[in-house]
């Protein structure tokens, strides 16, 4: 699981020494033996670690973010990102509630769901499609058409 959802590229280091450094991380036998979990928990400590120290100073160094680096592009593209389409970031609601989120959502979140506006129908269980009251479907449908 990973728990950093994006990756941060700097200008010292070239994309290409980027996904070479994350192929080399991902082959590492750590990540493959299972007997390994206490050196795993190790490994992960000192990365949070220096994360911690480190990420200020790369995070104000980089130009561009980047999702999924560490599918090494077969299945999942990366999505790359300028950093001025995310920051500084802006407040949406949801439920009732306020949310940091990215300066440029819909931006962001076509790169990230391509049409997300218009709901898939077929993976939608015909029994939850079903449990809406008729009132909750014309809104949906009225909200779906404004967009």
């Amino acid at each position: 699981m990973d728990i950093f959802v994006l990756d941060l590229i700097g200008r010292r280091m070239t994309i290409a020494e980027k996904v070479s450094l994350t192929r080399s991380l991902n082959s590492d036998p750590i990540f493959k033996n299972k007997s390994l979990s206490t050196q795993r928990s190790a490994y992960f400590a000192r990365k949070l670690h220096n994360f911690g120290f480190d990420f200020v100073d790369n995070f104000a160094d980089a130009e561009t973010v980047v999702y999924g680096f560490e599918f090494h592009h077969a299945s999942h593209p990366s999505i790359f990102l300028d950093k001025d389409e995310l920051f500084p970031l802006r407040t949406t609601q949801f439920e009732g509630r306020s949310y940091p989120c990215p300066k440029n959502l819909d931006h962001h979140l076509t790169l990230l769901y391509g049409n997300y506006k218009t709901p898939n129908w077929k993976q939608l269980p015909h029994t939850l499609i079903s449990k809406l009251p008729i009132e909750d479907l014309i809104k949906i449908s009225h909200f779906i058409e404004r967009q």
